[in-house]
């Protein structure tokens, strides 16, 4: 055999035999090793929690199972419809109901700190029970009188909104001064459960706030960094401002807001009475802030917090509000188709974000 047909047999022996065994090895070959995930870094609460010496100030849960003793910590935008949210459980058969609020008109996390800190008596307490006759005040009370009134089941954290314009001091207000006054709150109830009040915006006309596009826009950019919180410290989302989102529109609620129906119509819900001593008697006005009374706003707020509070839908509650002006012995209401689209507005945030599950 000459050498060409020794090469030949050589490469016909490799084709033959090497081929095969290659592909046996394909198929004898170990699967690659399962890459394990990594790990899931522990939110800022989480680690903040566990830094935290609990406090055996109020250490047992409340003697009756159905009492909810729930505390908003905040200004302005916290104090004006737990009143309502009172009188919402209560006709929804809740019994030995509490709500309160610690209230300094534009208080900041660092100002409710350093009054804390300094025991200064600048903060205003409110108290509501269903069936009442509306709230009890304490005034020029410390922060640690209020905190300490009640074994608190919910706690609630609410940002200023003189914030909301500056990116900057709303998450440095955060990081510097909430992590102090959260840390002392839940030494003494580390069994509370904890929300983050997703605010509203302010209406077109108020400032920077010059059209509803840019209210639209802040409202947006509230509920962002209200989410941002929530993941990072582990609080609930309370979605007031994505309440307001759509219904803020509702021709339904201009009938209290006089001249302002031919202007913004963001207004609407601002809308509230005042009450002077002056010549002009009882007025009505849209601050274009906060949430109004007759203008809706509050009732609104009242029914997301239920619905956080009870994991009940409020859609059909039979507490209708009722606003009283002495001088003119008038009073004002809501129609049914009203208080209609407040609950359900209400109930659609809240299912939104949280599904059927919440009601379950």
């Amino acid at each position: 055999m000459n050498v060409a047909k020794k090469l030949l047999a050589m490469l016909l022996i490799a084709v033959f035999v090497l081929v095969p065994l290659s592909s046996c090895g394909a198929q004898l070959k170990l699967p690659k090793e399962e890459v394990v995930p990594e790990v899931i870094k522990k939110s800022y609460g989480e680690k903040l929690r566990e830094s935290i010496e609990v406090d055996p100030l109020y250490p047992d849960s409340p003697a009756d199972d159905e009492e909810l003793n729930i505390l908003f910590i905040g200004n302005s935008y916290s104090t004006h419809w737990p009143d309502e949210l009172a009188e919402l459980l209560g006709a929804a058969g809740y019994e030995d109901v509490l709500v309160c609020d610690i209230y300094h008109s534009g208080a900041s996390f660092e100002d409710h700190w350093t009054w804390l800190q300094n025991n200064e008596k600048l903060e205003d307490f409110h108290i509501n029970r269903p069936g009442q006759g509306g709230r009890v005040t304490w005034s020029d009370v410390s922060f640690e009188e209020c905190v300490t009134y009640a074994n608190w089941d919910y706690i609630s954290f609410q940002q200023t909104n003189k914030y909301t314009s500056n990116s900057g001091k709303f998450r440095t207000s955060i990081s510097q001064w909430l992590p102090q006054l959260y840390s002392y709150v839940y030494a003494a109830f580390p069994k509370a459960t904890y929300f983050w009040q997703q605010n509203w915006s302010h209406s077109a006309g108020k400032g920077m706030y010059d059209n509803t596009e840019t209210s639209d826009e802040k409202l947006r950019w509230i509920r962002q960094e209200a989410l941002i919180v929530c993941k990072d410290w582990g609080f609930l989302n309370a979605p007031l401002g994505q309440a307001w989102t759509d219904i803020r529109y509702d021709p339904l609620f201009y009938e209290h807001s006089g001249d302002y129906v031919n202007d913004y119509p963001t207004k609407s819900l601002h809308t509230r009475l005042y009450e002077t001593t002056t010549k002009k008697g009882t007025i009505t006005n849209a601050d274009l802030s906060h949430d109004g009374n007759i203008g809706g706003g509050q009732y609104l707020n009242a029914s997301v917090w239920f619905e956080m509070i009870t994991h009940k839908s409020v859609v059909g509650n039979s507490y209708v509000p009722e606003y009283y002006a002495e001088e003119t012995n008038k009073t004002y209401t809501f129609t049914p188709e009203q208080i209609a689209k407040l609950q359900n507005a209400a109930h659609q945030a809240v299912l939104a974000d949280y599904g059927e599950e919440w009601y379950k």
